[in-house]
């Protein structure tokens, strides 16, 4: 999902401009992204691909290695 926002940053930097009552609505749910706020996703999104990844990787129901999953954590 936050793979998705990225791609539409710039959407969203524009829609603050063309749509008065898009700052209103965005504030009932925690108010709207600054630019910062992109910047620490951005970097978040590394340590969060890896451990999605890992995830899926040991939710496996077919098999169950510990030696498949110990070097994943």
């Amino acid at each position: 999902m936050l793979e998705s926002a990225l791609k539409l940053k710039k959407a969203f930097l524009n829609f603050y401009s063309y749509d008065a009552n898009f700052h209103k609505e965005v504030r009932k749910f925690g108010g709207e992204p600054c630019l910062t706020d992109w910047e620490k996703v951005k970097c978040f999104m590394p340590f969060l691909k890896m451990f999605y990844e890992a995830t899926l990787k040991m939710s496996g129901s077919r098999f169950v290695m510990v030696n498949y999953f110990v070097p994943q954590i």
